[in-house]
């Protein structure tokens, strides 16, 4: 019998791959969404996201609702509990301290455990829905996540790659901070995705992070 030599796939490919499907599933759905108003079963049946939870939509209605920081918090919050929820590898804090020395807080932070040691690995920044098409309020929250999540590498030690949400009321922007790397770079597509029309993209970049950091 001959066996075909093993492929090693690099982490970008495989992520690149998985949001290529993830888009061809987002347009399949939303044609099958829109030529029936009242929601075929293959819009129920396939489209199981955090977006399919009622508590979810109800956080995201506060946040078109309310031009508050704290609502963009709530649902992230909620976000990342429904895929980070093992208990015996992640945690969810809410105003952490990045550096243990700083007063400064991050909005979110996802910490693993690894060999009985905590790490925080994924730090979220929000800002209100009204500053969404504000370009400048992207690039000077990014500059806000990459000092927090540097600021942790010097506290906790340089371990593992770091990631970064920068949410703006409902869109996001992925990030990540190479082991050796001192500046963000985009993680995913560097357009701001929709919590709403995007979330098969945005599960499986989640997904990702959870098979990796688990």
């Amino acid at each position: 019998m001959y066996l075909l030599p093993a492929v090693v796939v690099s982490p970008d490919i495989q992520l690149k791959t998985l949001l290529a499907l993830a888009t061809i599933v987002d347009i399949f759905l939303t044609l099958c969404y829109h030529s029936n108003s009242t929601r075929p079963p293959c819009w129920e049946s396939a489209k199981m996201t955090y977006f399919n939870r009622q508590v979810i939509r109800q956080y995201l209605d506060n946040v078109n609702l309310m031009t508050r920081e704290d609502a963009v918090d709530q649902l992230w919050i909620n976000i990342l509990r429904y895929y980070f929820n093992d208990l015996d590898c992640f945690g969810i804090e809410a105003q952490s301290r990045p550096h243990q020395d700083w007063d400064y807080r991050s909005n979110v932070v996802v910490a693993n455990v690894r060999n009985y040691i905590m790490a925080k690995f994924l730090f979220v920044e929000n800002k209100r829905s009204s500053l969404e098409d504000d370009p400048r309020i992207w690039d000077s929250t990014r500059d806000q996540l990459e000092d927090y999540m540097l600021g942790a590498r010097n506290d906790q030690g340089n371990i593992q790659i770091m990631f970064g949400i920068v949410g703006i009321g409902n869109l996001a922007r992925f990030y990540q901070l190479p082991i050796n790397g001192t500046a963000l770079v985009p993680y995913g597509p560097a357009r701001g995705l929709n919590i709403e029309h995007d979330a098969n993209t945005i599960e499986r970049i989640l997904q990702l992070l959870v098979r990796d950091y688990r």
